[in-house]
């Protein structure tokens, strides 16, 4: 299988700072990530080999990303293309990079004491999508090594068939809706996220798509990204089921317009399709950005392709 992004693979900066990659096309020699964690040196449920790991970020989403790099004094870089200061690391200053495909095959090939009903909800996953492990990856904690015993289950589903299969099973076995502060996005009505959180045998199982090959358009090629440049609001239709939708990030075709956002959470809804109103920042060949820390925006949905 063709390697896919890096998104969601752990990180270790020459600064101590851990994070997580973010999939997303970059200048050569850097690594857009998320800050999450630092050693703290006290007692605390995160740890890594000798390393007591505090978690710095206070939320997802734009305005934790803003919050956290503030409070660590990171420095961000400015990019011209995405038209905003970027969480960027150079590959030289990456002193240890976990791969989530890598570290689900570390975690089911060396299976440790305590590891094994985290590893029986996964082949459960597995068996119940009619997938496969290396569909899949996982991040957070366990792949770490270190989960405490409140560690939620953070997968990584690759490719588009994957991502549909899990999308299908989470929607038909979800239990009812979830909600969650979108980082000043302001969305009506409420994001329900059971699409892709529920609890599984007693652990919280979330799960993400990443691509194998590039699904975005307006994306592909870095160097011919346009930078978003004037704030729009416009009425779009998106029909349903593009796969885009459920990977990140969710890039969605709507008619005269793409539109990309950098909130995950969103990737259900657009998948599901139909009337939406947007609030959005917007290049000059009409991509739509939902998410920027400079401006959020607003998701107003209008009606499903089932209405």
């Amino acid at each position: 299988m063709q390697e896919p992004s890096i998104h969601s693979a752990i990180i270790l900066t020459r600064e101590g700072v851990w994070g997580q990659a973010i999939g997303i096309p970059t200048p050569p020699g850097v690594v857009a990530y998320i800050p999450k964690y630092v050693d703290c040196r006290k007692q605390s449920p995160w740890k890594y080999l000798s390393w007591r790991l505090c978690r710095v970020i206070p939320s997802y989403g734009p305005k934790g990303l803003e919050n956290v790099m503030e409070s660590l004094g990171l420095n961000w870089r400015e990019d011209p293309l995405y038209g905003a200061r970027m969480p960027y690391v150079l590959l030289e200053d990456i002193v240890l990079f976990i791969h989530p495909r890598e570290a689900l095959l570390h975690l089911i090939s060396n299976p440790r004491a305590g590891f094994e009903p985290a590893i029986e909800v996964i082949n459960g996953v597995v068996r119940k999508t009619r997938g496969s492990v290396e569909e899949l990856g996982i991040t957070g904690s366990y792949a770490m090594g270190t989960p405490h015993s409140k560690s939620d289950l953070d997968l990584i589903v690759y490719g588009e068939a994957a991502v549909e299969k899990m999308y299908d099973y989470f929607k038909r076995e979800s239990k009812g809706p979830s909600r969650e502060d979108l980082g000043g996005i302001t969305t009506y009505p409420t994001v329900d996220l059971s699409w892709r959180r529920r609890s599984l045998n007693g652990f919280n199982v979330t799960w993400t798509g990443v691509p194998i090959s590039w699904h975005c358009p307006p994306l592909r090629d870095y160097y011919m990204i346009q930078p978003p440049e004037r704030l729009v609001k416009v009425r779009v239709w998106v029909d349903p089921e593009q796969t885009g939708a459920l990977l990140y990030p969710p890039c969605v075709n709507a008619g005269e317009y793409w539109i990309v956002s950098y909130e995950y959470n969103l990737g259900g809804m657009f998948y599901e399709g139909g009337a939406f109103e947007l609030s959005a920042m917007s290049s000059h060949d009409n991509v739509l950005y939902v998410g920027l820390r400079e401006y959020p925006g607003l998701v107003r949905r209008l009606g499903s392709s089932g209405d």
